[in-house]
């Protein structure tokens, strides 16, 4: 199957691009900007070269899978302005993609929706169905619901196929939004007040997401049907967190507050929407999806969590801190003279090659945490998103020739400075890696080295830096955690301007 899908690079996206690669599908991950790291036999598009080009792009494609998105908003005050926001982008983009995609192909248009559209709560005992009342009250549910009638107009008009997915609160590890600070929380070593946080909340698990698409992208009794999905059974925000604290191998120590005094606190603190969200019931009823589709998801909670014993620690406190002055110190320390060169080398991309100076990709930080990495752009806006070893393969040099400069002599990393200043990043650390590379990110998880902000330089890049497997890298990240301290991290600094030099292991 072959298989097209928007928002490739969001917390969802990169999860069902994986799947879905796993499949032995072959997927179009698109994007605004091109990124890297995709899993193999996946193929990076830019959204304008699709929008552009679709006679190209829509060709032999057997589903669009449209994830691509503004996501909900809390603290909205202006809600006008933010519902034009909203509209631009998760109504008339829609539009747009769902009427490219029938006029060029005969695939089925699968949107994401939410379960919002029915609403963010529902009366005890009872459960939101797909024959249930509309009733989006937030600009985010109304676009939503807006562009789910786009979708069924387009596809009567042109006699295509579509499926309606309306899910709940998407749950995994490095997920934002509230459930990321669920995450946040369980990490503190302190008693939660949420023992008697009990009411069932409907959600899913983002694998259980990606497989559920795969399937109604198939599925021949999925055609033009809307489906509501969530876990079965339910769960509460007290068995998220004592689940997320068991796969850190601690106790859940949970005090039992009554949920009426939680929801005065929070509301005093101006949160009467995540009290909501995280005290009030909301189930839902996946019969339609059960019987029509034979639906089992295939993965439990525990799985998607990825719960596992993780009873290293990380740093203590007086070495962060110390490391953390010493990041500030010498990153200010540095700023006039890395400010002018920044100017230049910006200025040198934009002459070279058409396109923005700046590159910018989510990465892994700190307890693989979700972050925007800022880069001097080196390659060209339409290189294709495949390893570098592929793009050798094929006989594409996508490096410009400011680019080949500025990474033999690691210019291109200078912008990650701004990183540092903003505490995503550390001078020296692991380096940050995709969000896909499973591999990676699971080898530092069970070593400690996930405990550590990424950082610009590391251990691992005066040892060898591309000339390294995985497994080196890491065990090199561990090192550097075992030995943790302002001596260390000074010799790594001296360690890589020798590297910087001799452009040693850096491709």
């Amino acid at each position: 199957m072959k298989v097209m899908v928007t928002g490739a690079n969001g917390f969802i996206g990169q999860q069902v691009v994986a799947f879905l690669a796993a499949q032995g599908d072959e997927v179009l991950a698109v994007t605004r900007e091109p990124q890297s790291g995709w899993p193999a036999g996946v193929r990076n598009l830019r959204l304008a070269d699709v929008q552009c080009q679709p006679e190209q792009h829509f060709a032999g494609v057997n589903a669009v899978v449209h994830l691509a998105g503004r996501a909900h908003q809390t603290r909205v005050r202006d809600q006008a302005a933010e519902w034009c926001r909203m509209r631009a982008v998760n109504v008339e983009l829609t539009r747009h993609l769902a009427q490219l995609t029938f006029e060029h192909s005969e695939a089925r248009f699968v949107l994401v929706s939410s379960i919002g559209v029915h609403g963010v709560t529902t009366a005890p005992g009872k459960l939101l169905s797909e024959r249930s009342a509309l009733r989006p009250s937030s600009a985010y549910a109304q676009s939503k619901r807006a562009a789910e009638a786009v979708v069924e107009d387009l596809a009567l008009a042109y006699g295509g196929t579509f499926v309606v997915v309306r899910p709940p609160l998407v749950f995994g590890t490095g997920a934002p939004a509230n459930f990321g600070l669920l995450e946040k929380a369980a990490r503190l070593p302190l008693p939660l007040p949420f023992g008697r946080a009990t009411a069932p909340r409907a959600s899913i698990g983002v694998r259980n997401l990606a497989a559920f698409l795969r399937l109604v992208a198939l599925h021949p009794a999925a055609r033009n049907r809307t489906y509501v999905i969530a876990e079965d059974p339910p769960l509460s925000t007290r068995t998220f967190l004592k689940l997320l604290r068991q796969g850190r191998g601690a106790p859940a120590r949970l005090l039992n507050v009554p949920p009426t005094a939680l929801r005065l606190a929070l509301g005093a603190l101006g949160r009467r929407q995540m009290a909501q969200q995280l005290l009030a019931p909301l189930q839902v009823d996946i019969t339609r999806a059960k019987q029509e589709l034979q639906w089992r998801a295939p993965f439990s909670a525990q799985e998607q969590l990825q719960v596992t014993p993780a009873p290293i620690q990380g740093p203590a406190r007086p070495v962060r801190v110390l490391k953390r002055a010493l990041d500030l110190g010498l990153t200010l320390l540095a700023a006039p003279l890395v400010l002018p060169l920044g100017l230049l080398v910006a200025l040198a991309i934009r002459l070279d090659s058409p396109g923005p100076a700046l590159f910018v990709q989510q990465r892994a930080g700190r307890d693989h945490r979700p972050f925007a990495i800022y880069k001097f752009r080196s390659m060209r806006t339409d290189t294709p998103s495949v390893s570098t070893e592929e793009l050798q393969r094929l006989g594409i040099r996508p490096v410009t020739r400011v680019g080949q400069f500025i990474r033999r002599t690691s210019l291109d990393e200078l912008p990650q400075l701004w990183n540092v200043l903003r505490g995503d990043m550390s001078l020296v650390g692991p380096r940050p890696a995709l969000l896909t590379q499973d591999k990676v990110l699971s080898l530092r998880e069970a070593s400690g080295a996930s405990a550590l902000r990424p950082g610009i330089t590391g251990l691992a890049q005066i040892r060898g830096r591309d000339d390294l497997s995985d497994e080196e890298k890491v065990a090199y990240d561990t090192q550097y955690f075992q030995d943790l301290g302002w001596r260390s991290d000074l010799a790594i600094l001296l360690g890589t301007l020798q590297a910087v030099f001799t452009a040693r292991g850096n491709k």
